[in-house]
């Protein structure tokens, strides 16, 4: 028996969080997709989102972003 369906990733030139672009949809975890993303202000390409479907978990609330350059 399977559960229920998660939703896709953003798709590209979605904007997740003010400053961010999503370019590509890397990755997807338990709880996180991975995107390959842009700000200009921090000139990085890596974004951590939660999961729509796992957002109520108090573990997980905020999106969570991390830069790597």
């Amino acid at each position: 028996m399977s559960g229920p369906v998660p939703p896709p990733p953003l798709a590209p030139d979605t904007k997740p969080v003010p400053g961010y672009e999503v370019l590509a949809h890397l990755t997807r975890t338990g709880r996180l997709d991975v995107y390959d993303a842009w700000s200009e202000e921090r000139a990085c390409s890596v974004l951590e989102a939660t999961r729509p479907d796992c957002r109520g978990e108090q573990r997980l609330a905020a999106v969570t972003r991390r830069c790597w350059t």
